[in-house]
């Protein structure tokens, strides 16, 4: 996509603005009323779409019935 170009723009989503809209279709799309969340606590961003992910299904009248947290690469994740 930069071929002959000297400049490129990229457009993407914030972290909150993804967690939120996940949160959003899962809840009123998908009509699920609980979720499993699962994700990695060394990535900042999947900390961070999980946070947003779980406030906003909660404050719909979701419920997180389960968050589990892993790093990559540990072969065993305990709670």
């Amino acid at each position: 996509t930069t071929l002959f170009r000297s400049y490129v723009f990229r457009a993407c989503f914030i972290d909150p603005f993804q967690g939120k809209i996940a949160a959003e279709f899962a809840y009123e799309d998908l009509q699920a009323k609980q979720v499993a969340l699962l994700y990695d606590v060394g990535k900042d961003y999947c900390v961070g779409i999980s946070s947003t992910f779980k406030d906003t299904f909660q404050k719909l009248g979701g419920e997180v019935a389960y968050e589990g947290k892993y790093n990559t690469g540990e072969s065993r994740s305990e709670e």
